[in-house]
């Protein structure tokens, strides 16, 4: 019934949430032990108002009222139900939305200057001028004029032939052709377009500096509103490999805090990445195998494939047998700890294990018993433990927990290995495409950075990550690495110079404005249109032998965080490339933001799949490196293009067609040229490129005119000159003001690029280091709630889970039997948990078998044991205590 995938695509996959009833202002204000009657009668009128709040509901709720989050007018305060990391993205994405459009009415000056007649006349007076208003505004020149330069040679304009002209002499045949060059005639820059630009750079430097500070306050507010696992639990990194046994854990951890019994939960992890690996790959195969019984009642997992299936699928049917007789190999082994998680009833308790554990690395690595303040804090008398606040239970990648740093760092070789090339295919790829036309190009960008993605997320599968935080910063590194070159750097490196100023399609600043407009349009148009999920749902889903196969087609699309931030930063690192010359950018960046803001606000709410709940890592990732790489990459490009103007490598050669008369005599006159273009296109028609040069045009020169010469402004050419004031070239192409500028801008460049090495230095290198040797103790600005994890019924645990695509839950990796169920994190109301318990795969392998019995009596698969409290609290919920926090603000439980 496609009605019931739909309802289970709506009630399940997406996520909902529920009215919950936390306690009128009487109760919080009699709890303040206030008296009066003028305070009673207000108490009183408050009863009759009682005050409700909104919380996401846990996965599969049937037993209250839930409803969907509303697509388009969500909060930022309702966000935080999806974990910090999502409401810190999307807020970050409303603050640079407001930054890009400040810094483009700032720019307004310059904007108005560049379209003017005072920068360049043709563009108003002349009617063939084809500027949008836009690009009205950018430094684009229409205004140009040929000068004679006898030394040039075609082999300078190569790039641009339709940019010099030549003209064979009458008389003589065997004398040089007379050479003409294009010259930019556009007004030269002023100090006061100067000034406008290090007023918009001084702006954006202050602004993400408070963009990084906003993101640090509303990391701790969102951490401080939404109570989770994490603000009571410890990961324990460094266990002994045969440390099996949760009661000695939590007989352990018992002695932080100020009750007798402080763990509620104690989750040992195994390193049995293989054996885990290859059980979900079974139960993927039978799950495939069950898509085709047709009329099957999936409500029990299959364990064994039926006779009929066995003689349709003889291939898969060998497959499975392959996979239960690895698995059967594997179930003899003896699996050590590799991590080990504690869950404690009070955050005090929690706080208290870690100030009093934390040593640093090198006394960890040295077991420096005498770093500890307590020699019972030695775990069995003799270990010191490696201990830290754990992440959410949702983003623990349980098979990835055992990997040494030395695999780690070979992982990490070879798949940044993979992603250079990726980068390097991409630039050949974009390349050519410009050489088909710059429309064609600015599509291949959009496309290519919506499926190049795609691609490192299976690169990223390469890499062994603790938790989802890492996998998303690791995969945010690539993302953003492919398309700021894909996006804003190869149109520099691929335009010649000398397009820079140039209208025609194929230059520089017309290729930039359809970027941006196709990031404002296609890239949302293309999210929003879930091309792959409509298809799943309204072609695949209607062909399914079963409802199971029905529904699988209904799991919603994955949503990765570090790549979305890509798209962000992706739009300010353009944005900020190209200011100089297109300052308009900064308009089309903020327009593409918002449209990003709510088109993503709608996936997240009506499309994706369920995400884990992330932290801060890509966010603060962003504004310890890719933020300030940005504000780099502003400083560097001014100076650059500041300096390169008026980028059509002309330059004066001091002398006058009159003060060498017998050498230039022939310039003299009224002349009627044809570009090398031309002549080149008279015999390969090939090469003939679309600009403006007509097939042949008058030139006028007298003794007065200058005589000109080659002079290189490319700045690509040239890196040496980044820092200009270090520069000791003859810079004559540019004006009085334009020297000082571009002096200004290389000290910027200079101060940048200190700064920013600062910055990492103290933010990155020196807390690592002081955490290493152990002279930087735990320490955190959270407020204790003086609430109880007891008393939290929704909360996760952590439960050891994987994920698989063929099943809608996580198949859950431990036995089930010593835990609450309330505290997995989501329900399946029409299987149940034990559908996905992997406990059954391994007694169903192992019955009947008993040369596979374990004979060493450790455990297969991770355990996790729930210890309930020994005096029940008050001042509880169904749902969680709603209890005023010490702030005055109201907390909400994630579920």
């Amino acid at each position: 019934d496609i009605d019931q995938s739909w309802a289970y695509f709506e009630r399940i996959v997406l996520p909902r949430r529920m009215k919950v009833e936390i306690g009128d202002q009487k109760e919080n204000e009699e709890s303040g032990g206030e008296t009066g009657g003028e305070h009673k009668k207000k108490k009183k009128k408050q009863i009759l108002k009682p005050n409700f709040k909104y919380v996401r509901a846990p996965v599969g709720t049937t037993d209250r009222k839930t409803t969907l989050y509303p697509a388009w007018t969500t909060s930022g305060r309702d966000l935080a139900d999806f974990g910090t990391g999502i409401a810190v993205y999307f807020e970050t994405m409303r603050v640079l939305m407001v930054i890009l459009l400040i810094a483009g009415l700032l720019y307004i000056p310059n904007f108005e200057y560049y379209k003017s007649d005072n920068y360049d006349p043709h563009q108003e007076s002349s009617p063939s001028s084809r500027l949008s208003s836009v690009l009205r505004g950018s430094l684009i020149c229409e205004t140009f004029t040929w000068v004679p330069c006898p030394n040039c040679t075609l082999d300078e304009w190569h790039e641009t032939p339709h940019r010099i002209a030549f003209l064979e002499d009458g008389n003589d045949a065997d004398t040089d052709p007379m050479v003409f060059v294009m010259k930019n005639a556009c007004e030269p820059l002023r100090w006061q377009q100067g000034l406008n630009h290090l007023v918009v750079v001084a702006f954006l430097v202050i602004a993400l500096i408070g963009l990084s500070i906003h993101q640090e306050k509303q990391e701790l507010k969102y951490d401080e509103l939404v109570l989770t696992a994490s603000d009571y639990s410890i990961k324990v990194d460094n266990p002994p490999l045969d440390a099996f046994d949760p009661d000695e854990w939590q007989r352990f951890f018992n002695q932080f805090g100020q009750q007798q019994q402080q763990v509620v939960y104690v989750t040992v992890a195994l390193h049995n990445e293989d054996l885990i690996n290859l059980l979900v790959k079974r139960r993927n195969l039978l799950q495939k195998l069950s898509y085709k019984i047709k009329g099957r009642n999936d409500k029990e997992p299959l364990q064994l494939a039926p006779q009929e299936l066995q003689d349709e699928e003889p291939k898969l049917y060998s497959k499975l047998k392959t996979l239960e007789d690895k698995c059967q190999a594997l179930l003899k082994k003896k699996y050590d700890v590799s991590a080990v998680f504690i869950t404690f009833d009070t955050e005090y308790a929690q706080r208290q294990a870690l100030e009093k554990l934390t040593v640093g690395s090198v006394h960890v690595a040295a077991n420096n018993k005498k770093a500890l303040s307590n020699p019972q804090h030695a775990f069995r008398g003799e270990l010191v433990l490696d201990v830290y606040e754990s992440v959410e239970p949702s983003s623990i990648r349980w098979q990835d927990l055992d990997e040494t740093m030395f695999i780690r760092l070979c992982q990490r070789l070879v798949s940044y290995s993979i992603t250079f090339a990726i980068v390097y295919a991409g630039f050949i790829t974009v390349k050519n495409g410009f050489e088909r036309g710059s429309s064609f190009a600015a599509f291949e960008i959009v496309i290519l950075n919506i499926i190049v993605p795609i691609l490192f997320r299976f690169v990223n599968l390469l890499e062994s990550h603790p938790n989802e935080s890492s996998y998303q910063a690791s995969l945010y590194t690539k993302v953003c690495i492919f398309r700021w070159i894909n996006t804003a750097v190869i149109t520099t490196v691929v335009k010649p110079l000398l397009l820079t100023l140039e209208d025609s399609k194929s230059a520089l600043i017309p290729s930039v404005y359809k970027i941006l407009k196709a990031e404002i349009i296609t890239v949302p148009l293309v999210h929003m249109l879930d091309i792959m999920g409509n298809i799943k749902r309204h072609v695949l889903a209607p062909r399914a032998a079963n409802q199971a196969a029905m529904n699988s087609f209904f799991t919603g699309a994955p949503g990765f965080l570090g790549e979305k931030y890509t798209g962000v930063t992706k739009i300010v690192f353009l944005c900020f490339f190209y200011a100089v010359i297109f300052p308009s950018s900064f308009f089309f960046g903020a327009a593409a933001l918002g449209v990003t803001y709510m088109t993503e606000k709608f996936n997240l709410l009506r499309s994706w799949a369920p995400m884990p709940e992330l932290g801060n890592d890509v966010a603060k990732l962003s504004r310890q490196v890719f933020f300030p790489l940005a504000l780099l990459a502003l400083a560097v490009m001014s100076e650059f293009y500041w300096s390169a103007y008026p980028f059509d490598n002309v330059c004066e050669s001091d002398l006058l067609v009159g003060d060498d008369y017998k050498a230039f005599e022939r310039y003299i006159g009224n002349h009627t040229l044809q570009t090398a273009e031309m002549i080149i296109a008279s015999t390969s028609a090939k090469n003939l490129t679309k600009n403006k040069s007509p097939p042949t045009f008058d030139v006028n020169v007298d003794e007065q005119s200058m005589i000109y010469r080659f002079c290189d402004q490319d700045f690509l050419e040239r890196l040496s000159a980044l820092f200009a004031f270090f520069y000791e070239e003859k810079n004559d192409w540019m004006s009085e003001d334009q020297i000082a500028l571009t002096f200004i801008f290389g000290l910027v460049c200079f101060v940048v690029i200190t700064v920013f090495s600062l910055h990492i230095l103290w933010t990155t290198v020196l807390p690592s280091i002081r955490k290493g040797i152990g002279t930087e103790k735990y320490t955190t600005e959270e407020i204790d709630s003086k609430q109880k994890y007891s008393d939290q019924s929704p909360i996760c645990a952590y439960i050891p889970q994987v994920k698989s695509r063929a099943f809608p839950h996580p198949l859950l990796a431990c036995d089930i039997g010593q835990i609450d169920h309330r505290h997995i994190g989501w329900t399946d109301p029409i299987r149940g948990h034990a559908y996905y318990d992997m406990s059954e795969d391994v007694r169903f392998l192992t019955q009947n078998h008993e040369e596979n019995d374990n004979k060493s009596g450790n455990p297969v698969l991770s355990v996790a044991r729930h210890y309930k409290p020994l005096l029940a609290t008050a001042n509880t919920t169904k749902y969680g205590s709603m209890e005023t926090r010490a702030t005055g603000k109201r907390r909400t439980f994630r579920i």
